[in-house]
């Protein structure tokens, strides 16, 4: 009869010809977690972006350890993780008393074949949270070759801190992307009212040249009727404007 190491091993072969396969690897981060963590014989994942299909197995290899966990509810606490939980025993472990009542798959391992089946589905939990990131990354150290606890605890707070870096990167470029838009607005609208100041100089100085008006008086007349109610600043480049407009007319005559 094989040893409950020796049924996990043979599982996780058995799954790991179609399906993304995790063997004993803690569910989170022990330093996260105050190193409470439920760690699954078999986690493993079927290879699709929308419908993973995250199954985890509890191998047993006795009725005594099969009691064992129902009784004190272990099972349970693999359900966040999941969306399907399966026990997977031996084939002569009695188990229909103790778990045909629970929402759980089974799977037996044939001493004669060496192989596993499906006894029972497991019905989907229909978990309603997310998988927790730091699962995920606790799967992707597993494949790492011995990282040791120091190294993976660094990892663990490194990405964490790059991760707070790109949240700071994102909120730096969208201020920065908000006051470009803001320059871009401002400066299209400094160039509508220097087209429009240009516009109302010119047209100013057409009307009083159509009058015969060429004196410097009349100049001044033309700057103070065009700049009434502007500020100092505008007033001083449209007369500017209008002095070069006039003395340019004078060379040509």
């Amino acid at each position: 009869m094989k040893s409950h190491s020796e049924l996990v091993n043979s599982l996780y072969q058995s799954l790991n010809q179609g399906r993304i396969c995790f063997k004993e690897v803690g569910l989170g981060s022990r330093f996260l977690r105050n190193g409470e963590i439920p760690i699954p014989d078999v986690m493993t994942f079927q290879k699709s972006y929308t419908k993973p299909d995250v199954r985890i197995y509890e191998v047993k290899a006795s009725r005594a350890d099969l009691m064992g966990d129902v009784k004190k509810a272990k099972w349970e606490k693999y359900l966040p993780f999941c969306d399907r939980l399966f026990f997977a025993v031996h084939d002569s472990v009695k188990y229909e008393d103790v778990i045909s009542h629970l929402p759980v798959g089974i799977m037996k391992f044939s001493e004669k074949s060496g192989k596993w089946s499906i006894v029972r589905m497991a019905p989907n939990n229909k978990r309603t949270q997310e998988i927790p990131e730091e699962v995920f990354l606790s799967l992707m150290f597993s494949t790492s070759q011995s990282v040791s606890r120091v190294e993976r605890l660094e990892a663990e707070k490194s990405i964490m801190l790059k991760q707070e870096i790109q949240d700071l990167y994102r909120i730096r470029n969208h201020a920065i992307r908000k006051k470009m838009s803001e320059l871009r607005d401002l400066q299209r609208e400094q160039e509508r009212e220097r087209a429009d100041l240009n516009r109302r100089v010119m047209q100013a100085v057409a009307s009083k040249i159509g009058a015969g008006w060429m004196s410097d008086t009349s100049i001044d007349r033309i700057i103070v009727g065009i700049t009434r109610n502007i500020e100092s600043e505008v007033k001083n480049a449209i007369s500017k404007r209008v002095t070069e407009v006039f003395k340019s007319l004078e060379a040509a005559q």
